[in-house]
């Protein structure tokens, strides 16, 4: 794109001829004339401008943000903080999962005591059977 006598133009300078070109009633050939530009020049722009655009536009997906520099003293400690947070977790999973277990096990002792106690009541309460009276 650069010869001898024709400006080095900037990544905004050539947007900027882009977008001029892009203008209803643009007249193509005195900008590039102003410009010292050719028509392979313009396309040359035109075709990095829609991969920068296309570049831009993937980038912007899910998960796929521009990532900042993260300083490794606090990558570190973050790190650390994960790592005692899973551990409390799974003690706190432990805990409640012997906490079910006892409760379980409670609701069956009593079911089993509740059931044993009717049975119990159930032979003291009933009523002693009578032989039929015959009448003859």
């Amino acid at each position: 794109m650069e010869e001898r006598g024709r400006k080095h133009l900037t990544a905004k300078r050539k947007f900027s001829i882009y977008l001029e070109t892009r203008q209803p009633e643009a007249k193509i050939g005195e900008i590039l004339r102003r410009e010292r530009l050719h028509l392979n020049d313009l396309r040359a722009i035109e075709a990095l401008v829609e991969r920068g655009a296309i570049g831009a536009l993937k980038s912007k997906g899910p998960g796929r943000g521009i990532r900042k520099k993260i300083d490794p003293l606090e990558y570190e400690q973050l790190k650390q903080e994960l790592a005692e947070k899973e551990k409390a977790m799974t003690e706190l999973m432990v805990e409640h999962m012997l906490l079910k277990k006892s409760d379980r096990l409670a609701s069956l002792e009593t079911l089993t005591n509740s059931n044993s106690e009717t049975a119990q009541n159930g032979k003291r309460c009933s009523k002693p059977s009578r032989a039929p009276n015959k009448k003859a």
